[in-house]
C-alpha cells in the first residue's frame, strides 16, 4: 500500500518533522492571569501530539505586554521568566515525538484598548473599520521610529527566547491584521519615513527582526513566518496585498534567512471560510521559493492529501479539525475514519473574542485532564431516552466507563435533528454516523422506533435514567395558524445553530442538489418562491439565509425591538454577520404584531400601528421551543437516579447538547 503523503516526514530547516500534519495555532486563553504556561494549556497541547500531529505551532505568544494583547490571558514571552514554564510545555509535547513552534506575535491595531489600556499602535493611523475584521477597537496610533526599533528588538529576544525555552521553531506572525502586516500593507502604511514606500521598505521592519533574530539565535535556528497570501478587502475600496505582492514578498524573506513561509490571509476566519479556501495562495507562493510552504484554512485530512500530492504546499495546517478530534492523525494513518469526530466548520471555537473558547462537538476541548474517560467505580444499569447528540454521547461515554447501557429511540434512526439539519449542513450526518458508530462500537443496546412509557421504565429496572428527549415549538397564537401552508422550525433545524452556516455548499450553492431535494422534499424544507419566518433569532436567521441563498424571498417578522441583540462584547461575530446579510437585503422587520395568517400570506400591524400584509407560499415558525420533559415528572421518585440532558434540560445547541451528554455520563 502506497504511503500518504500526509505521513512522510519533512524538514524546515534544520528539523526534522514527523509527518506533514501541522497544527495551526489559535488562541486557547488557558494561560494563567499573569501569561505564564498553565497546566489546561500543557494538556490540550500534548493531547494533539499524543494524537499523532507532525509540528504543533502554539497559540500567538505576545511580544509586548500589554500592548500587544488581543486575547486575555495571553501566553507572554516579553521576560525571561516565563521561559522555564513554556520548557515544561516544550518538554510535554516532545515525549510523543512531535515537533513545536511558537507564534510570536504583536497585536498592533488589533489590541484593543479594553485589554491594554492604551491606544492601539501600527505603522500609521487608520480609521477604516473594514481594516480591523471582526474586531472593534478604536483607531490606531502611528510608532515612532524608537517604537519600531523596540519593537523590533522584543520579537529578537522572543525567538531567543524560543530556542531556550526548547521549540524546535519560532514563527514570526507578520499576517492578518496584526502589527507588522500594519506595515507590510500598503493598505494600512502610510508613513512618510523609511518604512514605507516599495514593498521592500514596508517588509523592513520584518526584514529587521529576522537579522536581529539571527545574531542572537545564530544560522541554524530554524525561523519562519505567518504572511498573508492576499489581503481581500477590495469590496471597501481599499488595495492591500495581493498575490502577486505576497510572491515578491516571499522571495525576500527566504533571501533573508527564513527557513519556512506559512501562508494565510485577511480576513483569517471569515465566517463564510470555504474548505481549502486559502490553498491556491500557498501554491502560487510555492513555485517562486525553494524553503517549505505550510498552506492553512479550513483543511481536513482528505483535502490535505490532495494538497501534498499535487504539490501546491509542503505541510498542510489543520487548526478546527484538531479542536474537534485531537487522535485526527493517529486515527487517518491506522485507516480507523469512521472513529474521526467530524469538525462541523460551524465556527463555535472562533464565534468570540473576549470569551472562552470552546468547540460543539468536543467536550473534552480544553478540559483533556479532567475529562479522560475513567472506569466507573460501581458498573451500573444505565437507560438513556433519545437519541440525539445529548443521548448519544451520554451513552457512548457511559458505556465506555464500563456501565451496562441501552438507548430507546422513538424514531426509527439515530441523530435526532441532526438528520434533518444535514439536508443543509451535510457534515451534520458525518457527525450523526461517527456518534452513531461510537454507540455501537461500545457495546449500547440500541432500541428503535419505540417510545419509552412509565411501565417500560418500571420493566427494565434501570439504576440510572439520562433524559435526552428534546424539545417541542412554540406555537404562538395566531388567527389562521392551523393552515398547511404553516411549518415550524424545529422541522427544519434546533433552536440554537444546527444549520452549520460556513459550509461551501450552504455559500455557494444556488440551488438544492437532486438528492437533497427530495430529501427536504420529504421532510418539510419549503422550496418555494416567498417564505415569511416568524422569529429573529438565530434559528429563524439561519433558515432565512438559507433559503435567500437560494434565490427565495425571505421576510422575517419579529415582536421584539431587536433581532439576536447582540451589541455587547463578548460580540459572537459568526451571528453579528448573519443578521447584517439579512439586514442588508432589508428582509427584517421587528415590534410587529401577528394579527392573522391567510391563504394568501400574513397580516401584521407595524409598532408605528400599520397595517401591512405580506404575501408568503410558506409560513415557518421560529419562535422558540419548549422542554419535552414530561416522562421525565412522571418517573420523579421511581428510579434511583434521573438526569435531564440536552434540550429537555435546557432549549440550547448542539455543543450543550453534547457536553451535557458528556458531563453526566462521566458523573455516575
Amino acid at each position: 500500500m502506497q504511503q500518504m503523503e500526509l505521513f512522510k516526514p519533512g524538514k524546515i530547516g534544520s528539523c526534522t518533522i514527523p509527518n506533514r500534519i501541522v497544527m495551526s495555532p489559535a488562541s486557547t486563553k488557558f494561560s494563567t492571569p499573569e501569561g505564564f504556561v498553565s497546566q489546561s494549556t500543557i494538556d490540550y497541547y500534548e493531547a494533539r501530539a499524543k494524537g499523532g500531529t507532525g509540528l504543533i505551532i502554539i497559540q500567538a505568544i505576545e511580544v509586548d505586554n500589554p500592548a500587544g494583547h488581543t486575547y486575555t490571558p495571553p501566553i507572554l514571552i516579553n521576560d525571561d521568566k516565563f521561559i522555564p514554564a513554556l520548557k515544561e510545555l516544550t518538554d510535554a509535547v516532545h515525549k510523543h515525538g512531535t515537533k513545536i513552534a511558537a507564534q510570536i506575535h504583536h497585536g498592533g491595531p488589533s489590541a484593543p484598548r479594553t485589554m491594554t489600556g492604551q491606544q492601539p499602535l501600527a505603522a500609521s493611523a487608520n480609521n477604516r473599520p473594514e481594516m480591523f475584521g471582526y474586531i472593534e477597537t478604536e483607531p490606531p496610533r502611528a510608532l515612532t521610529l524608537e517604537e519600531i526599533g523596540d519593537v523590533i528588538e522584543m520579537h529578537a529576544q522572543a525567538v531567543r527566547r524560543c530556542k531556550e525555552a526548547g521549540f524546535d521553531i519560532c514563527e514570526i506572525h507578520a499576517a492578518h491584521r496584526y502589527l507588522i502586516n500594519s506595515f507590510i500593507s500598503k493598505a494600512w502604511n502610510k508613513r512618510t519615513d523609511e518604512y514605507n514606500g516599495d514593498l521592500k521598505a514596508r517588509a523592513r521592519i520584518l526584514l529587521e527582526i529576522i537579522a536581529r533574530a539571527r545574531e542572537l539565535v545564530g544560522p541554524d535556528y530554524p525561523i519562519m513566518s505567518r504572511i498573508n497570501g492576499h489581503e481581500y478587502i477590495e469590496q471597501f475600496g481599499l488595495h492591500g496585498i495581493t498575490i502577486e505582492d505576497a510572491k515578491e514578498l516571499a522571495v525576500m524573506l527566504e533571501k533573508a534567512g527564513l527557513n519556512a513561509l506559512d501562508i494565510s490571509a485577511f480576513p483569517a476566519n471569515n465566517p463564510r471560510m470555504e474548505w481549502g479556501s486559502r490553498v491556491h495562495l500557498a501554491a502560487e507562493i510555492k513555485k517562486v521559493v525553494n524553503i517549505p510552504v505550510i498552506t492553512v484554512g479550513g483543511l481536513d485530512a482528505e483535502i490535505g492529501e490532495e494538497v501534498l500530492r499535487e504539490k501546491k504546499a509542503d505541510f498542510v495546517a489543520i487548526g478546527r479539525g484538531l479542536f474537534a478530534d485531537p487522535e485526527l492523525p493517529n486515527k487517518v494513518k491506522e485507516g480507523r475514519l469512521e472513529d474521526i469526530r467530524p469538525c462541523l466548520n460551524c465556527n463555535t471555537c472562533n464565534v468570540k473574542l473576549f470569551d472562552w473558547w470552546n468547540c460543539a462537538i468536543n467536550p473534552s476541548y480544553g478540559k483533556e485532564r479532567e475529562y479522560t474517560i475513567k472506569p466507573a467505580e460501581k458498573s451500573k444499569k444505565v437507560l438513556v431516552i433519545g437519541g440525539g447528540p445529548a443521548g448519544m454521547e451520554a451513552a457512548a461515554t457511559a458505556a465506555q466507563r464500563g456501565h451496562k447501557v441501552t438507548l430507546y429511540e422513538k424514531e426509527n434512526c439515530l441523530g435526532g435533528l441532526m438528520i434533518m439539519s444535514s439536508a443543509i449542513e451535510d457534515r451534520l450526518y458525518a457527525l450523526a454516523k461517527n456518534m452513531e458508530h461510537q454507540v455501537k462500537k461500545h457495546g449500547v443496546q440500541v432500541v428503535l422506533g419505540k417510545e419509552v412509557t412509565p411501565e417500560i421504565v418500571e420493566d427494565l429496572k434501570p439504576d440510572v435514567v439520562i433524559m435526552a428527549t428534546g424539545s417541542s415549538a412554540i406555537i404562538p397564537e395566531i388567527p389562521g395558524i392551523e393552515k398547511a401552508k404553516v411549518l415550524n422550525a424545529l422541522s427544519l433545524d434546533r433552536e440554537g445553530s444546527l444549520l452549520g452556516y460556513s459550509d461551501p455548499k450552504f455559500v455557494k450553492s444556488d440551488s438544492l442538489m437532486s438528492d437533497t431535494r427530495a430529501f427536504v422534499k420529504k421532510y418539510g424544507i419549503p422550496l418555494v418562491n416567498k417564505a415569511v419566518i416568524l422569529g429573529g433569532e438565530l434559528a429563524g436567521l439561519e433558515i432565512a439565509d438559507f433559503l435567500t441563498k437560494r434565490g427565495r424571498t425571505v421576510t422575517v417578522l419579529d415582536p421584539g425591538e431587536k433581532v439576536m441583540d447582540l451589541e455587547c462584547p463578548p460580540m459572537p461575530r459568526l451571528r453579528k454577520h448573519l443578521r447584517q446579510q439579512l439586514q442588508l437585503q432589508d428582509a427584517i422587520f421587528t415590534s410587529v404584531k401577528f394579527d392573522e395568517i391567510t391563504d394568501k400570506g400574513i397580516a401584521i400591524t407595524t409598532k408605528e400601528g400599520e397595517k401591512r400584509f405580506h404575501e408568503a407560499d410558506t409560513i415557518i415558525l421560529a419562535m422558540g421551543v419548549n422542554s419535552k420533559n414530561e416522562l421525565a415528572k412522571k418517573l420523579k421518585g421511581k428510579v434511583p437516579e434521573i438526569y435531564l440532558i440536552g434540550d429537555c434540560s435546557t432549549p440550547y445547541g448542539i455543543m450543550e447538547a453534547i457536553q451535557g451528554g458528556a458531563r453526566v455520563a462521566r458523573a455516575i
